[in-house]
């Protein structure tokens, strides 16, 4: 059974990073192995070819026309092809297996 996402939690903007404990109240009483990981969502920001092929959209959301960042003579010199991401971090999983039963 995947929930994903199972909890979140925000995190104030530190530049030591952010730490995070909590407890899954259901673990025990479901009998249960699970797998638990953490994807960490960065703060937006600007990255080099973010806007991936620069779609223009129409009014039904369709992308009719891409202006995408070749990084040679086919693009503007003072283009710098930044748009806003929002990078994002999966950690290994974490594996709980629950206790042999006697």
């Amino acid at each position: 059974m995947i929930q994903d996402p199972w909890k979140t939690f925000r995190c104030k903007p530190d530049p030591s990073g952010c730490e995070v404990e909590f407890q899954d109240t259901t673990y025990s009483d479901l009998g249960r192995d699970a797998v638990y990981y953490v994807r960490a969502i960065e703060e937006v920001s600007p990255a080099v070819n973010g806007g991936q092929l620069r779609c223009e959209y129409d009014e039904q959301g369709r992308c009719i026309k891409v202006k995408p960042c070749y990084g040679d003579y086919r693009t503007d010199p003072n283009d710098d092809c930044l748009a806003n991401v929002e990078e994002r971090a999966w950690s290994s999983p974490i594996y709980l297996t629950q206790p042999k039963q006697k």
